[in-house]
Parts: structure tokens; C-alpha cells; sequence
């Protein structure tokens, strides 16, 4: 069996989990031709960088397919709730890490829209461990083919929610979503981390997206008791940070914030008060 602790010391690791990339010659040339200043922003903003127009949804026809399966958001107007009164101001900028249909991007992006913010949402759309192997969600990913057709389900749920100029699709996985926007020097006030929720996987996504934030930006998920790799990695996370969790009042919704000082921090439940 191979000694890892013999060639993975904490170096190394504080690499792994660091939104920073080791740029190749081209990102190299890029990031220094570019003096990419730190920025808030808007949707065209995004849109123009990442696609090179002003809005993806001009060149996406929305197409007619079967109801999808019902996928409750878990997150409501609580958690918006929290995420404002613990930044102590209206988000302009977030992101949310999974999305599937869009069930909870509609609300997110709702709210983000009444005052004029902008929500990237980063997903494959290729689905997840359950989406490929369980039945149930056979009628939604509809992967005959090989190819699911989960990002169409999305794509129509930003055009029938009024969305289409305020949510943006980053349609690649976690990772490569975490390290270009280091590169991109965004300012992001809350990510919604609700992806694959596999063990290992959510505590890299954690230290990724934690490492992107600003003093006072916030991380939020769910299913902290539903899905025990998510409670493990959430848990060991906090504790290797030394970060309080606490968590909305919604559901088993968790939050944890970049620490800012102490007077600006308003009381959420701690974690040992969830059911």
C-alpha cells in the first residue's frame, strides 16, 4: 500500500484545496495580459467574459418536454432571510454549485433579480451517483442516449420564471467553475453549495468556494442530516477551520460565514440545536 503521508504533507494539500490554480503557459499569459481587477459583477459582465455576448439565452431555444419529476427547493425565504442579515446588506452576487432542474435557482434567482443582482449557476447537468442509477429520476434525466437532458429542464425553468437576464449557466463542474473565478477576481457575497454530496468531494468543494470568498461572505447547503457524506464533510471542515456553524431554521439548512468582526455577526441556531 502506497505511504501517502510521505509525499502529501500539508503543502500540498493547502494547494489542493486552494481556488488557485497552477496556470499552464496559455492561463499564465492570459491572467497577465489581462490585470483582471477584483469586481462586482453584473450579468452582462459575466455573460460577455464567459460566452463572448451579452445573453446566452438569445442563441437557446427553449424546447417541449415532459414533466419533470417533482424537486422541491429546500431552501425558502428563511435562508434568503439569513443570508442578508448576515451579510447586513442585499447580495448583488452569488453562486449556486448544483442546480439540476432549477427548482431552487427559480426562487434564488427571484430574489437576486428584484434588486438587480446575478446568480451564476454551476453544474454539469450530467446528473449525479443516484440520477444514473436509481429509477426515479429515470423520467428527468432521460439518458437513452447517453446524453441527459437535465440542463433543457433547467434552461426552460430560467425562461419560464422570468430569469433569463439575471441567472447565467456555467455549465462545467465545481472545480473548473472554483478556479476560473479566482482567475476572474469576482467578488461573491453567498454560495449555495448543493452538488454531488459525495464524501471528500463536498469538503474540496467547501475549501474551494470558502477560499473565494470575501471577509463576511457566507456558504450555505443542505441535507446535513439527509445525506451522511455532507454532514461528515461540513463537520470535519469547521472543525479543521476553526468556523461555527449554524443553521437557518429551514429544513436542515446549514450556513457558515467567512469570519468578519464580531459586532457585525448577527445569532443564527448553532449546529447542535438542528433536530
Amino acid at each position: 500500500m502506497s505511504n501517502y503521508s510521505d509525499h502529501i504533507d500539508e503543502t500540498v494539500l493547502k494547494t489542493w484545496f486552494s481556488a488557485k490554480t497552477i496556470a499552464d503557459p496559455q492561463l499564465t499569459r492570459f491572467i497577465n495580459t489581462n490585470h483582471l481587477p477584483r469586481i462586482k459583477p453584473s450579468f452582462k459582465d459575466v455573460c460577455n467574459r464567459l460566452f463572448g455576448c451579452d445573453n446566452p439565452y438569445h442563441a437557446y431555444k427553449p424546447e417541449l418536454l415532459p414533466a419533470p419529476m417533482p424537486y422541491k427547493a429546500h431552501i425558502g425565504e428563511k435562508t434568503l432571510g439569513a443570508i442578508e442579515a448576515q451579510l447586513g446588506r442585499k447580495p448583488t452576487f452569488g453562486i449556486e454549485v448544483g442546480s439540476f432542474i432549477g427548482s431552487s435557482a427559480s426562487i434564488i434567482g427571484a430574489w437576486m433579480r428584484e434588486h438587480g443582482g446575478a446568480l451564476m449557476c454551476v453544474d454539469t447537468w450530467c446528473g449525479d451517483i443516484n440520477m444514473w442509477l436509481l429509477g426515479n429520476f429515470a423520467g428527468t434525466m432521460r439518458k437513452m442516449d447517453g446524453d441527459p437532458v437535465i440542463f433543457k429542464y433547467f434552461m426552460n425553468a430560467m425562461f419560464n420564471s422570468g430569469l433569463t437576464e439575471t441567472v447565467i449557466p456555467f455549465r462545467v463542474s465545481s472545480i473548473v467553475a472554483a478556479r476560473a473565478l479566482k482567475v476572474l477576481n469576482y467578488e461573491i457575497d453567498f454560495v449555495y453549495l448543493d452538488s454531488a454530496h459525495e464524501c471528500g468531494e463536498t469538503f474540496m468543494e467547501l475549501s474551494l468556494y470558502y477560499d473565494l470568498l470575501p471577509p463576511g461572505g457566507i456558504i450555505i447547503g443542505d441535507d446535513y442530516m439527509m445525506f451522511p457524506a455532507v454532514k461528515h464533510d461540513v463537520d470535519l471542515f469547521c472543525k479543521v477551520n476553526d468556523i461555527q456553524l449554524f443553521f437557518t431554521g429551514e429544513r436542515d439548512t446549514w450556513l457558515i460565514q467567512k469570519p468578519v468582526a464580531a459586532d457585525n455577526v448577527l445569532p443564527l441556531p448553532v449546529a447542535n440545536e438542528v433536530a
